[in-house]
């Protein structure tokens, strides 16, 4: 039924059938309204829903694009170029030097131990940019390593499996055959204080080779008889009686 419809006339008199009809007619133009009003609102809510999802799809569509740049960026072979500070030959590890630029890195100087940048896929002398792998597969020039283990940087910035070499040891990278690391640089661990101490090893992790032997000799001293504790040739003993002791 159309919105102008029913028609309501005018009384003409003050019959009551007369009154009931106009009633009626005002009755069914008003639910004609509230339906038509109910309609129009479900209309604006589409409209409106409609434009909130074309919004939410463009954003997942710039989403979707900044992570596909995201994933070419960080592809399994992660590299990037700096300017080498001092010559630097291939497959050695660097660390930041400066603004932009790379050294060797060496776990033997406090000054060029921490942030390993990754391993050094082209040498380079001093100025000349040097391409740095710090993720991914990378096959070295060398063969004996035992695979399944950790690699770490040895003085110099040269790829080891012993890092029984200086105070400190930087874990590079996960041995995958003998001559082939998965490279996943980590920060230093204090394998043993130096002569002279330096107030940034105090806040540095250390290895259980650094702590085991006072573990073990607090291990041994445990488990002896209750006594005076006395040092004994460079170890810890006990003697003498407690007994009668408050």
């Amino acid at each position: 039924m159309a919105l102008g419809n029913p028609g309501i006339v005018p009384l003409r008199s003050m019959e009551l059938r007369a009154l009931q009809n106009i009633i009626d007619a005002v009755r069914q133009r008003l639910n004609l309204l509230d339906a038509e009003v109910t309609r129009l609102g479900s209309s604006s809510d589409a409209a409106t829903l409609a434009q909130q999802i074309t919004a939410l799809t463009r954003a997942a569509q710039q989403l979707a694009l900044r992570v596909s740049v995201l994933e070419s960026s960080l592809a399994t072979t992660d590299t990037f170029t700096l300017a080498a500070a001092e010559a630097i030959a291939q497959y050695q590890v660097v660390a930041p030097a400066g603004p932009n630029q790379c050294k060797v890195c060496d776990p033997s100087d406090p000054t060029a131990r921490n942030g390993a940048l990754g391993v050094a896929t082209t040498a380079a002398n001093v100025g000349q940019a040097v391409t740095i792998q710090r993720r991914g597969q990378l096959t070295l020039q060398i063969t004996g390593l035992e695979t399944g283990r950790p690699v770490y940087v040895a003085p110099g910035g040269t790829i080891t499996q012993d890092p029984t070499y200086s105070d400190t040891a930087i874990i590079i990278g996960t041995a995958m055959s003998s001559s082939v690391i998965w490279i996943g640089a980590g920060a230093p661990t204090l394998l043993a204080p130096g002569n002279y101490p330096d107030p940034f090893d105090d806040v540095m992790p250390v290895s259980w080779g650094t702590v085991s032997p006072t573990v073990r000799m607090i291990e041994q001293l445990l488990v002896q008889p209750n006594g005076f504790v006395i040092m004994v040739d460079g170890e810890l003993s006990t003697t003498g009686s407690m007994t009668g002791l408050p």
